[in-house]
């Protein structure tokens, strides 16, 4: 029987004995999964308070993103970026968007999480998309597509628009903004569902130039994207996803 910390099992590298008992302490360290077609995230039987966090970056580390996995031991494929408490459950993706990886405790009360995180180089069997008709959005380089990053949705808001623009009301990325006509107001977008206040989540600059080039923005939104109206706002067609 393989034992110790890390069992290479040839297709498969098991770590076990992973743990994490304090604030922004790592269940699973950084990690570099490119070198694997699927990931698997087992949280085993041990009471603990606090929430953890899957996360993704590109090579550089510089935004660690939150990451969907499937929930694998719920028959109905449930997406989620967090763990919170309720234990002996599996999660696994395949493939990962994002070529690092990690799980973090980015909130804590007590008790400590255990789990083991396997990496295999096969895909994961028996992981299907359940309704037909699905756009698949890609989060990484080197694809062919569309992918989050360039936006898979447009809005268009008019010049002058005074009324707050709810552009998404659930959590996405704000991709790039292509300037049509120019203003005089430095549009600002927020994360947030519903209105344009709170964490300022991007800008444009005072009049910005209407030259066909979009603007990257590449802004996660935790809860939603709105821009704050103003009567000197641009005329604006929005990329999101």
């Amino acid at each position: 029987m393989p034992s110790g910390p890390n069992v290479d099992l040839g297709n498969d590298l098991v770590v076990q004995g992973l743990s994490a008992s304090s604030l922004n302490a790592y269940l699973v360290p950084p990690t570099d999964v490119t070198q694997y077609k699927s990931i698997m995230l087992m949280i085993k039987n041990n009471a603990f308070v606090g929430t953890l966090t899957f996360q993704g970056a590109d090579y550089d580390e510089a935004t660690w993103n939150e990451v969907e996995l499937f929930e694998l031991s719920n028959t109905t494929q449930i997406l989620s970026s967090t763990h919170t408490g309720a234990n002996n459950l599996v999660y696994g993706i395949s493939p990962l968007i994002y070529p690092m990886f990690n799980v973090q405790m980015t909130a804590y009360t007590s008790g400590e999480a255990l789990a083991t995180f396997i990496l295999s180089r096969s895909e994961m069997p028996g992981l299907t998309l359940a309704t037909t008709n699905v756009a698949i959005t890609l989060d990484s380089r080197n694809k062919i597509g569309y992918t989050r990053n360039d936006g898979t949705n447009n809005m268009h808001v008019p010049a002058g628009t005074t009324g707050d623009t709810v552009v998404l009301a659930q959590p996405g990325m704000l991709a790039r903004v292509l300037v049509l006509t120019t203003g005089t107001n430095s549009m600002k977008f927020f994360d947030n569902a519903s209105a344009g206040s709170g964490q300022l989540l991007a800008f444009l600059p005072a009049n910005p130039t209407a030259d066909g080039t979009p603007l990257e923005r590449k802004a996660w939104a935790n809860n939603g994207i709105t821009i704050k109206g103003d009567a000197g706002n641009p005329e604006v067609l929005v990329f999101f996803s």
